[in-house]
């Protein structure tokens, strides 16, 4: 009898989008684990009128969508043998109830659990699982190398998807950029192959395309494109949707743009880079040579660059691609447990955190230890900081950055004076002693010790070491030393350099 892992996108908690492409590989994931033959996939409707309560489209595209990206997309993992989709909250609670097995763990109606972002997917891989790929079928692999074959004649084919919706438009790709791009391929060399938004291929022609061969046939059947970016030797996005097809396959080679936009409200650009637990290569933990971002803004140059790049890798790697393109899943992650613990920190996201220490036991005492405290310091429960980072030595590699949280934990604490020997050793002898130093100069004026302090303030800056929280420290010894006149002149310097950056 079949063994059935029965598997809920709810769309009270999940978006009506390609996300769900995460979910499936999740899912593919929890049925090898419990043993299960196939995947029964359930598409839940939120209470209300169906979707997420952010749900950015109106009714007629939301169904829409349902039918045409999500199921297409559900069907891509070759395990998911049913699709259920636009199934009501009741329906869905009677499955369960008879449920072999369920996915994602722990969920139910009243109170359903997401799982559809690029860090589910990560912790698994960093757990060292091997995250498994989106497949086309054969048949559509066969159809696109026969569509592909005439019109390219045995030259390099990359494709260019489109961004060109309403929806957060800013994100859209760069259309003369990249049509540049295209025109300017050596085309002995190179066949490029644009696909268009799909809200635009039923639009009147547009002349800025004349001479550019277009694919419109992929941009409305799911399989036939992610077909289409498995046949092509190099696919080029800015980030959206359609990209994930090539993301989660080990198969397809690509660069995607990642345009990082000023947080509305902060005004400052978002770490992705961490929240996504990336590395220093700023790739996917788990991609192969032929699989990159690219980080900024979709300019002429910075496409030009990341195709080069690309070209580069997979000529230098060829034998590490060609073993990619072979695969039906991703090897685990190509990062240090570590480092992904302190982007996954660096970004809040400490519940990730949380299950990489518990998976990461094994690792030597000391390191988990650090990461538990650095995860603490996150959260501000300083209390736990100064308990757990008792003991750690100076001569360990990594101690003076537990040493420095343990110093402004306890200064956090109203412990100036533990927090004022920790960080004047610190300041002696740790690569770290300018952080070290400007914090011995705030702990000495908050004491009142304001000679000392403004003597360690002016060796800092006078080192050509410039902080906010320096000149602020240091005016504020100068006026409690009665050196108004100095005080004044760093405010007017600091007002000044401000003014220039503004500038």
């Amino acid at each position: 009898m079949t063994k059935l892992l029965h598997a809920f996108y709810d769309l009270e908690v999940n978006p009506n989008c390609f996300d769900i492409t995460k979910f499936v590989c999740m899912a593919e994931l929890a049925r090898r684990e419990e043993g299960c033959d196939a995947i029964a996939a359930y598409i839940v409707l939120a209470e209300g009128h169906g979707f997420r309560k952010d749900d950015p489209f109106e009714e007629s595209k939301r169904n829409w969508r349902l039918r045409n990206i999500m199921m297409p997309l559900l069907a891509l993992m070759p395990s998911v043998t049913t699709i259920a989709s636009g199934i009501t909250r009741d329906v869905a609670a009677r499955i369960m109830s008879g449920a072999d097995a369920v996915f994602p763990r722990g969920h139910t109606m009243e109170e359903p659990v997401s799982c559809f972002e690029w860090s589910d997917v990560i912790l698994e891989s960093l757990r060292g699982k091997e995250i498994p790929g989106l497949v086309p079928h054969q048949t559509a692999l066969a159809w696109m190398r026969r569509w592909v074959e005439p019109r390219a004649k045995g030259r390099r084919t990359v494709s260019i998807t489109l961004r060109e919706t309403d929806f957060e438009a800013e994100r859209n790709s760069s259309l003369e950029n990249w049509l540049s791009f295209a025109r300017a391929l050596d085309p002995v060399k190179y066949c490029p192959i644009i696909l268009r938004d799909t809200d635009k291929i039923f639009a009147a022609p547009d002349s800025a395309f004349d001479g550019l061969l277009q694919c419109s046939e992929v941009t409305v059947n799911i399989e036939l494109r992610a077909a289409l970016y498995e046949v092509c030797d190099l696919n080029l996005f800015v980030a959206n949707g359609p990209a994930e097809l090539c993301v989660l396959n080990p198969r397809t080679a690509y660069v995607s743009f990642f345009k990082l936009r000023p947080d509305k409200r902060t005004g400052k650009r978002p770490e992705m880079h961490a929240d996504l637990a990336l590395g220093r290569k700023k790739d996917f933990c788990f991609a192969g040579p032929h699989q990159q971002l690219a980080w900024g803004d979709d300019t002429l140059p910075a496409i030009e660059s990341a195709f080069q790049r690309l070209e580069t890798s997979m000529a230098e790697q060829a034998e590490e691609v060609s073993r990619y393109k072979q695969l039906d899943a991703f090897p685990p992650a190509k990062i240090d447990p570590g480092e992904a613990i302190e982007l996954f920190t660096l970004s809040g996201r400490t519940t990730l955190v949380d299950k990489l220490l518990d998976h990461f036991e094994d690792v030597s005492k000391s390191d988990v230890q650090r990461w538990r405290v650095q995860t603490a310091f996150s959260r501000c429960n300083y209390p736990a900081v100064v308990e757990m980072s008792e003991g750690f030595s100076l001569d360990n590699e990594r101690a003076p950055h537990v040493y420095m949280m343990r110093a402004d934990a306890l200064f956090r604490s109203d412990r100036q004076l533990e927090a004022l020997e920790i960080y004047k050793q610190l300041s002696q002898s740790s690569f770290l002693w300018q952080q070290a130093r400007l914090r011995l100069g705030m702990v000495q004026v908050s004491l009142e010790q304001y000679e000392e302090a403004a003597a360690n303030l002016e060796e800092l800056k006078a080192k050509g070491f410039n902080h906010r929280l320096l000149s602020e420290y240091l005016a504020r010894a100068y006026r409690a030393m009665g050196r108004n006149r100095e005080a004044l002149d760093l405010m007017i310097e600091d007002f000044k350099s401000d003014t220039a950056q503004a500038e």
